[in-house]
């Protein structure tokens, strides 16, 4: 099994691009720290090269979580990891229960063709995401399978989606949530996506360089590449206003009473 670094989640021999981070070492209110080399989280396994995937392989991982929609999953399929189970569960539905294609493109599309026409268009596009991302957080079949897996320890294991960013970052927020890591922390982890895939997101505004001057331009871009931090907090805020708090949140959306959620944590934090 190959060594994983112990800060802001890097795991060495993957292109920042990818997003490969790991959940371990960040701190739990009771002063315990998330386990190592137990959680991962990813970009689409398809785009990565031989040498890639090899180390993919030596990380020991028992089960892949793939958060895309068939869509997704068709134009890139996930490689097949010797020994390890593989489930597609689209992390996003629509009302109607179709799966919904949330790759940075299909955002960018999103942005630019939002459902409501406010008089204010940062706030339009601001609320078209929101909106979808505070419904990840609610009624999700894949985050309930993905935490189901967590209680059964069967771990190492990875998640991802197409970025490895917005499914993939409401996930990681739910399981560190669980382990008792504080908000701060738990929004820090989320927008380390900009930093690893700061390089996407300049090339996107670069293919324009007159329209990244406009800063509603600049905020579609950071959000169909990177993460936007209001989007992330608008999760957590609904989750209170919906629950009150996170741990009745836990408890509601995936059965997490205090005495599973004290074993959760004894499990993957040392």
């Amino acid at each position: 099994m190959i060594d994983v670094c112990m800060t802001k989640g890097y795991v060495p021999g993957f292109r920042r691009e990818l997003n490969v981070r790991e959940l371990g070492g960040y701190e739990a209110a009771d002063g315990r720290r998330v386990k190592h080399g137990i959680f991962f989280r990813t970009a689409a396994l398809g785009d990565f090269n031989e040498e890639e995937l090899e180390r993919l392989s030596g990380l020991g991982l028992r089960y892949v979580l793939d958060l895309r929609s068939a869509e997704e999953a068709g134009e890139l399929p996930d490689p097949e990891i010797c020994g390890t189970e593989h489930v597609r569960i689209s992390g996003c539905m629509d009302a109607d229960g179709n799966e919904v294609n949330l790759s940075p493109s299909a955002i960018l599309n999103l942005l630019g063709n939002p459902r409501r026409k406010d008089d204010d268009p940062e706030e339009d596009i601001v609320s078209a995401v929101a909106e979808v991302y505070s419904s990840l957080a609610f009624d999700n079949v894949a985050y309930r399978e993905l935490m189901a897996q967590l209680e059964k320890g069967c771990t190492p294991l990875l998640f991802h989606c197409t970025a490895g960013k917005d499914r993939t970052g409401i996930a990681a927020m739910v399981i560190l949530m669980a382990l008792g890591v504080d908000e701060r922390t738990i929004i820090a982890d989320y927008l380390l996506t900009n930093e690893y895939r700061h390089e996407a997101i300049e090339r996107r505004l670069a293919e324009h360089p007159f329209l990244s001057r406009i800063d509603l331009f600049e905020l579609a871009v950071r959000a169909g590449e990177g993460v936007v931090e209001d989007f992330g907090r608008r999760v957590l805020d609904e989750i209170r206003q919906e629950c009150g708090t996170f741990e009745a949140y836990l408890d509601r959306e995936f059965g997490l009473t205090g005495e599973r959620l004290k074993a959760l944590r004894d499990r993957y934090l040392e």
